[in-house]
């Protein structure tokens, strides 16, 4: 947390976090971020910053969401011939992304010759990763009360164990979901049904699902055109299909590094004057 120990404000985390990732990859060079886009023109400056005074160093930014909808770079060793990229979507999408205290909802649509444009976007807020964690904290330690009358938050170590359990089983997706909790001289067990995870987090779908329909609705003359794909953290929330009105694709996040690698010669510029590439014509 910022201002805890060495770490006096979110930029002291962010260059943490920026030289943790060049040790650990050994990397230091040129790099092409993928950043939110509802990140200000401020929040960008910080960024840039920041990212000079560590070995990565930014020479482009690319709108997330365009970079993750725009195309699907395909490897040679995976394609008969040279490269290639897949083309954009011919219609109206919206990228939905979870983040740790919102979701961003992100209206793109073609643009050009298989080209893609931002169009707006949108801030859910009160419905993030870090949100739904504390639902689910307190669905579960609810029902290892009343099914073996044992309260993992009464113990520092057990509620750690069980904080664990939930962050690992919300990357996943599932319907049901089974807890075991082993303490000196017992093993605890709960199961969590989908019926009592609908009603612990159905309120913050329906939040979600309702601000996607209402941008299609205000931005879309279309609405039945309109596509829905969400980031694999928000796709792996248990059970969320069942609260959207719509279908989705679930995208896969190695997408947007092949296709920011894929695309570099159209959203380089200035390292100097760095602009966010919110469009690929």
């Amino acid at each position: 947390v910022a201002g805890d120990g060495p770490f006096r404000h979110n930029a002291d985390l962010a260059y943490a976090h920026l030289q943790y990732i060049a040790e650990s990859a050994g990397f230091s060079g040129d790099a092409i971020f993928a950043v939110p886009g509802n990140f200000s023109r401020r929040q960008l400056a910080i960024l840039q910053g920041i990212a000079k005074r560590t070995p990565i160093r930014p020479v482009a930014l690319f709108d997330s969401a365009v970079a993750m909808l725009i195309a699907r770079w395909v490897p040679a060793h995976e394609t008969p011939g040279a490269q290639q990229i897949k083309p954009a979507p011919v219609c109206p999408v919206i990228y939905a992304d979870l983040q740790l205290h919102q979701v961003l909802l992100s209206l793109v649509e073609p643009a050009g010759k298989d080209g893609l444009r931002l169009v707006e976007t949108v801030q859910v807020p009160g419905v993030g990763s870090q949100d739904f964690l504390e639902l689910m904290m307190q669905l579960a330690t609810e029902q290892f009360v009343s099914q073996s009358r044992f309260n993992p938050q009464h113990n520092a170590e057990s509620e750690q164990h069980l904080y664990n359990l939930l962050s690992d089983s919300l990357k996943q997706p599932h319907r049901n979901l089974k807890l075991e909790i082993r303490t000196v001289d017992q093993v605890h067990t709960a199961e969590l049904s989908e019926q009592s995870i609908l009603q612990a987090l159905g309120a913050a779908y329906r939040k979600i699902d309702q601000h996607i329909e209402a941008l299609v609705t205000s931005a879309v003359k279309d609405p039945q055109q309109v596509g829905l794909s969400l980031s694999t953290a928000l796709a792996a929330l248990p059970s969320l299909d069942r609260s959207l009105s719509r279908p989705y694709r679930r995208r896969n996040p190695e997408d947007m590094p092949r296709n920011c690698l894929g695309l570099e010669d159209h959203i380089f510029s200035d390292p100097e004057a760095l602009t966010m590439v919110e469009a690929i014509l």
